[in-house]
């Protein structure tokens, strides 16, 4: 675990002196700024579209950092050779990898929080109150980047750059259509496309489990047993990316 934490350290420490940080606060700013000029060309409900498009830029902001940064998390390492550095001091291969994800989810979460804190407290201001939910949607929103981020670097372990970036958004892109593509004509008139679509969604991530951001803006009311069940979802997901990825990792020659 030492070890583990010592990797994830200045993972973290390397990505914020990338100025990630700064890129952060900066779209908080703007978050801010653009929120209120936003909220005064509405009538009625102003909060609801600061929190829509707050709660939407800070997902997205998670989800982009996780996709192009996760990305040469591991192949970056291995072009440097420094790899070879950390697993010539006894660190396993897994407790590596395991260490180059935490580094990045903490990015990740500092993200997330730096931009839901900013997004929030905008909508107090304009009157909005507190909802539980609030809560669940920031949980999610990191989850489902930390996810995106696991799914990028298997792929990176099995492809190049490039093609580990277009195949994560195909499955971000996918994860969140299933639903909508189920309720087509051309998908309910042919069965066997139905079956298909079914059988994707059992195995690739569906990540609309994971989304309640609609849930947030329009205050539907989300029963517990839902969110424990996602929550259970999504975490049970990533263990399984993280412990392919380690399979795959091992396996690898590093030549």
């Amino acid at each position: 675990m030492s070890k583990i934490l010592t990797v994830a350290k200045y993972t973290y420490l390397e990505i914020i002196k990338s100025r990630i940080l700064y890129a952060t606060l900066g779209l908080g700013l703007f978050v801010a700024i653009s929120s209120f000029v936003a909220s005064s060309f509405t009538y009625g409900t102003p909060e609801r579209v600061a929190l829509d498009f707050g709660v939407g830029v800070f997902s997205l902001s998670a989800i982009g950092i996780a996709i192009f940064m996760g990305a040469t998390l591991i192949s970056r390492e291995i072009e440097s050779r420094t790899v070879y550095l950390a697993l010539s001091r006894s660190i396993s291969r897994f407790s590596f990898l395991l260490g180059k994800i935490t580094g990045l989810s903490l990015v990740l979460a500092v993200n997330i929080l730096l931009l839901g804190l900013v997004t929030y407290t905008v909508v107090f201001l304009l009157g909005g109150p507190f909802e539980g939910i609030m809560v669940w949607v920031v949980c999610f929103s990191f989850l489902e980047a930390f996810l995106l981020l696991n799914v990028v670097v298997l792929f990176s372990l099995l492809t190049n750059v490039p093609l580990a970036i277009f195949y994560t958004l195909v499955v971000y892109i996918v994860g969140h259509s299933i639903p909508t593509t189920l309720e087509t004509s051309i998908v309910s008139n042919n069965p066997w496309l139905e079956y298909f679509i079914k059988i994707y969604s059992y195995f690739f991530p569906n990540l609309t489990v994971l989304n309640y951001r609609d849930f947030l803006t329009y205050s539907i009311y989300v029963p517990t047993q839902s969110l424990f069940l996602s929550l259970v979802y999504g975490i049970g997901y990533c263990s399984f990316l993280i412990f392919l990825s380690a399979w795959m990792f091992s396996k690898r020659e590093l030549n």
